[in-house]
């Protein structure tokens, strides 16, 4: 990997001053700079200048500023202004500090349904865009994706895409991980691999990975990967070998997510697999369908349940009543006979109703709680989903470094039914699986506590956290750990945290 450090303090156009390399691939680099002008920090990718008398990639450049020019929304990164004319070929556009998507799942796993909905609602409202205005992304993919700290995301790296009157380019390189997917400071440059069609190749559609032309509804078979990795913390292909892989999607049906992860809802399933045909015709006609598709699926699975009297089944019974006694009056049968029947009828119809009003209160009584099957789930998942006002949760930590995030165990047993008074809850008690800390106590040291703890959280240790004033480490940076940083580590960890700048009064 060559290094472009010697790029940093270049100045261009007078304004733009570099301040460090975000990352490079073959035909470019990212790089952060100050806009002097605009007085603001922007990403400039520049063209190599070794590319510049290159047709292929000054046009495929100049197309990326060209559709980055036609869209404008708040979860589709912004482009400032562009620089076509050679030797120095580039264009500067929104400065984004985040992680990748594709790092908050390796972090997380698999994400709860509703952190899943939120994030997918931003995604499909930034493809509506991206269609509407006649593109096709061709690259969607989590690393593609950045998550801001205030959970909104931005969709980037449009290197690769086209307009849909366009005709297709050639097969270009599948990219494990593209060094353009976010502008952030952290992620790290990556290496080409086997060549097969544009885009990544877990990711790809079917009619990408065979080289055909696409549309927009590639896209839409990437984003039921997508959502089918946050959904379940895993791909439904995977190998080493990104040929086998891209054959995957052409011929194989993926293993329904429920399947994966049980606590999948039914619902999510349906809306994966659509989105996740091998037929274009078959998945969702647009991404603004999809969303639709979600949003009814949140509102039927957040609907209140039916009330007693949506359930009572008397009504039906009297139906039946009525219709039995319509047929034997329509028999000629004797009167005395009629009524006679007629009375043994009522008589049962209430017996039934009367036992039916007795099993819909059973099973409708608040008082009594069967404990749900916990094991194997996601702890953030059952912890979104158990209702407080019922459960109350105790945790318990143990090392496992292949099961991270899992419940291995649970009491109560799951299937017991418990009566409870009013305001009571239920202890349950999980036993889950965390990462074990490293050998050696890592350096902390200047890292704000936010990030320690999000840091930490997955590990199988206990915090002590002790603030202490500093007059020159702001406050809440830490100052020092015990273990201290290289010693061995210890499962209790302490903290020591800056207080800030205190005057004794």
């Amino acid at each position: 990997m060559e290094n472009f450090d010697s790029y940093v303090g270049r100045r261009f156009d007078d304004k733009l001053t570099v301040i460090n390399v975000i990352g490079a691939g073959e035909y470019s680099v990212v790089l952060g700079a100050y806009d002097a002008q605009a007085e603001r920090t922007v990403a400039l990718k520049l063209l190599r200048p070794e590319y510049n008398d290159d047709p292929v990639v000054s046009e495929r450049f100049a197309t990326e500023v060209h559709i980055l020019s036609l869209l404008s929304h708040p979860n589709i990164v912004r482009l400032y202004e562009a620089h076509l004319d050679a030797p120095i070929r580039y264009f500067t556009m929104e400065y984004i500090e985040g992680i990748t998507l594709k790092k908050h799942l390796q972090s997380r796993g698999a994400l709860s349904t509703d952190e899943t909905l939120f994030f997918a609602r931003q995604i499909l409202s930034a493809l509506e865009e991206v269609h509407e205005k006649g593109v096709v992304h061709s690259d969607i993919k989590p690393q593609n994706v950045v998550v801001l700290g205030d959970g909104s995301v931005r969709l980037m790296d449009f290197g690769i895409a086209s307009l849909v009157s366009e005709e297709p380019e050639e097969a270009a390189p599948i990219r494990e991980e593209d060094p353009f997917c976010g502008v952030f400071s952290d992620d790290p440059p990556a290496e080409e691999t086997e060549e097969i069609a544009v885009g990544t190749v877990h990711y790809v559609s079917p009619e990408q990975a065979e080289g055909k032309s696409l549309d927009q509804l590639s896209d839409i078979y990437s984003f039921g990967v997508m959502l089918y990795e946050m959904a379940t913390g895993i791909l439904p292909f995977f190998g080493e070998n990104p040929q086998k892989i891209a054959t995957m999607h052409v011929r194989l049906q993926p293993i329904p997510p429920s399947h994966v992860a049980p606590f999948v809802p039914e619902g999510m399933d349906r809306i994966i697999l659509r989105a996740m045909e091998k037929l274009p015709f078959a998945r969702f006609p647009s991404a603004a369908a999809m969303r639709e598709a979600l949003d009814r699926f949140d509102e039927e699975r957040n609907a209140p349940a039916p009330t007693e009297e949506e359930t009572e089944p008397v009504p039906f019974l009297v139906r039946c009543r009525d219709l039995l006694v319509e047929y034997w009056r329509e028999l000629n049968l004797p009167s005395l006979v009629t009524g006679a029947l007629c009375a043994l009828l009522v008589t049962v119809v209430i017996g039934l109703g009367i036992l039916s009003e007795a099993l819909v209160t059973e099973r409708n009584n608040p008082d009594h709680i069967r404990i749900p099957s916990l094991k194997g789930h996601d702890l953030a998942t059952v912890a979104d989903t158990l209702d407080p006002d019922f459960y109350e949760i105790e945790v318990t930590y143990v090392s496992n470094d292949d099961r991270q995030g899992r419940i291995l165990k649970q009491s109560p047993a799951a299937g017991r039914v418990f009566k409870t008074r009013d305001g009571e809850t239920i202890k349950i008690r999980l036993t889950v699986a965390c990462r074990s800390l490293p050998p050696t106590m890592p350096d902390l040291r200047r890292m704000t506590l936010e990030e320690v703890t999000a840091l930490l959280a997955s590990y199988d240790c206990e915090v002590v956290i002790i603030e202490v004033p500093d007059a020159y480490i702001p406050a809440g940076e830490i100052l020092s750990t015990i273990p201290a940083a290289g010693a061995q580590t210890a499962r209790t960890l302490t903290l020591y945290v800056s207080a800030g700048y205190q005057i004794d009064e």
